[in-house]
């Protein structure tokens, strides 16, 4: 009966709500703390025209609120319209007070996923051992249940069934489980669009789950590209912003994608003429050459632990563990390759890999602190501040601490 005490209103330019059975609570939100408002349609309020919002304010995300300041989690459209409608009504009054002159709307097409792109998306998104894993922790639920010592009989039989049987087995495995992710991700990405509408960026996304978010503009503060393992070889890449105002439980709210995938060399022309302040045609200069033994030493250290492990308890297999070396140093190598930095034109770049390789842009006037780190061999005594190795820590002005840590010669 919760729902039949659910009202909400708008009133002397707040948005107020009132809930609650037996103990009353009431939210006051002035529309002009109101940052965004994100709509999403699930497959039931589909069924009844009903929408779900999301309010956001600037300070929902350092209170830790996982659901942003609000939530009305079905209203009709008309409603959400009005609201949303009411909001931009307020922003431009706002600006029109401030002495500026009433903004014409606009609503331009930043970017519209293609059939082809969706498709590209799918099958590189690396989505199956998602899939897995769900599987192991749906089993998992039922571990009581679960009779390991019939499954483990029969697994011994099923072994020795043939080496090709149990491949093709396995293939067959992995296959069923990337056709599941590829279908999960084209209902979850189908009809992505992105538009610039006066000054916020309006993403839409889904089949079955139809969701808009809203993103102020002012409220960006990094643009992130990422290349994986896949789309790299291919050219292809993905953009994400890092917007301030979201909860540091909600990722999704901090951290959108705006572009899932597209050749990386059309980004600057896709995303420089509507996000001015950035600008992603930057020389970005590499890590010194002393910081490649930092990232071989690093690898290394992780490593061995395990191959010391491996050949002390699995004699004599063990010592194939070995080849772990030369590929840690592999990947090292790569992980100082990608690693670069770049201040230009009032603009913070940095370039890193983990296992994806990223590039992230920030305005200057966004970052909120900034470090330096040197251990004892990276900065030795002898060595000039001009040329000691060192960790940089950089922060952006957002809700969730953007950090970025990599060895370079400063």
């Amino acid at each position: 009966m919760s729902w039949y005490r659910f009202t909400y209103r708008i009133e002397q330019g707040e948005l107020r709500i009132e809930y609650g059975l037996i103990v009353r609570k009431k939210r006051f939100i002035p529309f002009d703390r109101i940052q965004s408002l994100d709509l999403s349609e699930g497959i039931l309020q589909r069924l009844f025209g009903l929408v779900k919002v999301k309010v956001e304010t600037a300070g929902s995300g350092g209170m830790g609120l996982q659901d942003g300041e609000a939530v009305l989690t079905a209203i009709t459209k008309q409603d959400a319209q009005a609201i949303h409608d009411y909001l931009v009504s307020i922003k431009k009054s706002g600006q029109i007070l401030q002495g500026e002159e009433e903004p014409q709307s606009a609503d331009d097409l930043l970017y519209k996923m293609s059939v082809s792109e969706l498709l590209m998306l799918s099958t590189t998104s690396g989505g199956v051992g998602v899939v897995i894993s769900a599987v192991f922790a749906f089993v998992f639920q039922f571990e009581e249940f679960i009779p390991y010592e019939q499954i483990f009989d029969e697994v011994e039989h099923f072994v020795q069934s043939g080496v090709v049987f149990v491949s093709v087995v396995v293939f067959l495995g992995f296959l069923l489980a990337w056709m599941l992710a590829l279908f999960g991700t084209m209902l979850k990405y189908a009809n992505f669009t992105v538009r610039k509408v006066d000054n916020d960026l309006v993403i839409t996304r889904g089949l079955l789950e139809k969701r808009q978010f809203t993103i102020p503009l002012n409220r960006i503060q990094a643009v992130r590209i990422s290349e994986n393992l896949i789309r790299q070889p291919l050219g292809y890449a993905s953009a994400y912003v890092e917007s301030a105002g979201g909860s540091a439980l909600d990722q999704e709210s901090s951290k959108v994608l705006i572009l899932p995938i597209v050749k990386k060399r059309k980004i600057p022309g896709l995303l420089e003429p509507h996000l001015t302040e950035y600008h992603f045609r930057v020389n970005i200069s590499p890590a010194s050459k002393r910081a490649c033994s930092r990232y071989l030493l690093k690898g290394w250290l992780f490593m061995l632990p395990a191959i010391i492990a491996a050949i002390w308890f699995l004699k004599p297999w063990g010592y194939g563990a070995l080849i772990l070396l030369p590929v840690s140093a592999l990947w090292s190598y790569l992980n100082y390759k990608d690693a670069g930095w770049s201040l230009d034109q009032g603009m913070l770049t940095f370039r890193y890999r983990n296992v994806v390789k990223n590039t992230v842009y920030m305005r200057k006037n966004k970052v909120q602190s900034f470090s330096v780190k040197e251990s004892f061999f990276s900065g030795k005594r002898n060595w000039p501040p001009s040329r000691q190795l060192s960790s940089l820590d950089m922060a952006a002005l957002a809700a969730k601490s953007l950090t970025l840590r990599k060895s370079m010669s400063i």
